[in-house]
């Protein structure tokens, strides 16, 4: 989006604005602000070789790049009004959704708490293989392999 926005002319930018900007808002909640553990990425490749964790912190890098080009654009052209207005309206549509989904989530549980249980012990089993991974990946970049030398 960022090589779309940058081509494309100020006037026609704007009116693409809610488009190109919804996923990049929903991608920049990805970003951790304090503690980064990307590498230099150089090609497409390397973020390939990047952990799960690595690459979605890549994309929400992407993401704010992205928003930053939009609004430099728009703001040399004059058009900060209506990238401002735009921004508002997409954050407001993607914090409703997540609010709706938070209490689809909550309700759900006395609604429906078979399905609730089911959903916890699924979330438990995520989250074990998630341990066993990380723990398997830390084992890996610390000894090299697993299994005795002998």
């Amino acid at each position: 989006f960022t090589g779309l926005a940058e081509a494309l002319p100020a006037e026609l930018v704007v009116h693409l604005l809610q488009p190109l900007l919804s996923p990049a808002v929903r991608c920049t909640s990805f970003v951790v602000a304090e503690y980064s553990s990307l590498p230099e990425v150089q090609a497409l490749e390397e973020v390939l070789n990047l952990r799960r964790g690595q690459q979605v912190e890549f994309l929400g890098q992407l993401a704010q790049t992205c928003i930053d080009t939009i609004s430099g654009k728009l703001e040399a052209a004059g058009m900060s009004a209506e990238y401002a207005a735009a921004l508002s309206t997409v954050r407001k549509a993607v914090e409703r959704r997540r609010v709706k989904r938070h209490l689809e989530r909550r309700t759900r549980l006395v609604l429906d708490p078979q399905a609730a249980a089911a959903e916890k012990r699924a979330k438990n089993r995520r989250k074990q293989a998630g341990k066993k991974r990380r723990v398997e990946e830390l084992v890996l970049s610390t000894k090299g392999g697993r299994g005795s030398t002998r």
